[in-house]
């Protein structure tokens, strides 16, 4: 307040447009205080506030239990699909209904039969991986041989067009006769020719050689697109046929919890489905109470 009175005096024009500063702080505390002195001395109001507030924890109480309980209702779902999976593996169809044991017998060897033909597809493109890892492996060496055997023409005919620049200004330096000069100049050019003959035909093998190896990396490019279609096919069905078996799974499932056979294979599983059971009987259990 002190503060506040201060500061009105020392800018006069904030009090000419309105409320002191500090006579507002003043007022609005006062008006707290009154509003505090009410709340405690009206019983209604404090009750019905606590029951406001208290509704409010119980619904956020509830919302808080029902996601518990669908996680755990999802939990079970998931066991009996676990269990119905392990009963068929296990080959015990006690407790599996005629159609649905029919069903997921027929899907069973369908899926059965497209793993296999994956495989197959799976072992090929592993056999066309290393086939083209080869046969790059070839080439390229044949290339690097080709260059190597050019390598050392080039150098000669590197020696040889500079040497001739060099003997022909000795020569024209010294005044030798045009004879000398045109013997030498023979002699270089036939050589010369010799050798970019034959480097020419070192270049030929190389493109030639990559031809072949472009050739080859087309094909092999285009028949592993091929595999690599009939593989996603594969596995897109092998995929759908799994959906179409976890509910008839989880069916199985639920027949054999509520049948409870006397499998050694199972008794785990029954255990799991009973620790679910119990969590929910208490979720529920504590929902009720908060009604």
């Amino acid at each position: 307040m002190l503060a506040g009175f201060v500061s009105v005096q020392s800018a006069p024009e904030l009090t000419q447009e309105g409320l002191p500063y500090w006579l507002f702080w003043l007022l609005l505390c006062i008006i707290l205080l009154l509003l505090a002195f009410i709340f405690l001395r009206d019983k209604n109001l404090r009750r019905r506030l606590s029951s406001f507030l208290s509704g409010a924890r119980r619904r956020i109480s509830q919302i808080r239990l029902q996601s518990k309980l669908k996680r755990e209702r999802e939990k079970k779902a998931a066991l009996w699909r676990e269990l119905g999976k392990k009963a068929w593996s296990a080959n015990i169809r006690a407790a599996c209904v005629d159609r649905d044991c029919d069903k997921l017998a027929s899907l069973d060897e369908e899926m059965h039969l497209h793993q296999m033909t994956w495989q197959e597809v799976y072992s090929r493109m592993e056999t066309l991986g290393r086939q083209h890892e080869e046969a790059r492996h070839r080439y390229e060496t044949l290339i690097d041989g080709e260059r190597a055997g050019r390598k050392p023409l080039e150098s000669e005919l590197a020696a040889l067009e500079a040497k001739g620049g060099e003997t022909l200004n000795a020569i024209k330096s010294a005044e030798t006769e045009a004879a000398a000069v045109h013997g030498e100049r023979a002699r270089s050019d036939k050589r010369k020719a010799e050798l970019k003959a034959r480097i020419e035909a070192f270049n030929e093998n190389i493109r030639r050689i990559e031809d072949e190896r472009s050739a080859l990396n087309h094909t092999s490019g285009r028949e592993m697109k091929e595999w690599q279609k009939n593989k996603e096919r594969l596995q897109d069905r092998i995929t759908e046929i799994q959906r179409l078996m976890e509910p008839l799974f989880e069916s199985m499932g639920q027949a054999l919890d509520e049948a409870r056979l006397s499998q050694d294979e199972l008794a785990d599983l029954y255990a799991q489905i009973d620790g679910v059971n119990k969590t929910v009987v208490d979720l529920h259990d504590h929902m009720e109470r908060l009604r």
